[in-house]
């Protein structure tokens, strides 16, 4: 059985959309999009949202092919809410099924 998603668009930042539970909890994150063509140019980006679609967005007309883009997908992000410089939070981690 598959969880319903929806999408929260960070209009803040258009280089990031969360993909989000019934619950409102984050299931998915894409952030830190990049794209580049053959000669290294970057290239401007963006994730842009009509209804429920998703469309990621790429400025080519100047661009040597072939592209590259490169988003960056995250699942969880831990910190503490309590961290300090030097006190070696995360330094060892379990794992036991979806806990950490």
């Amino acid at each position: 059985m598959c969880a319903e998603i929806s999408v929260l668009w960070m209009s803040s930042d258009p280089q990031q959309v969360r993909f989000l539970d019934a619950h409102g909890g984050t299931v998915l994150t894409y952030s830190g999009l990049k794209a580049w063509d053959s000669n290294g140019q970057m290239l401007p980006t963006y994730f842009a949202l009509t209804g429920s679609v998703v469309t990621l967005v790429v400025d080519e007309r100047t661009a040597c092919y072939p592209i590259t883009i490169d988003p960056i997908a995250q699942q969880a992000y831990l910190k503490a809410s309590n961290s300090n410089a030097g006190d070696s939070f995360g330094v060892s981690v379990a794992i036991w099924g979806e806990t950490a």
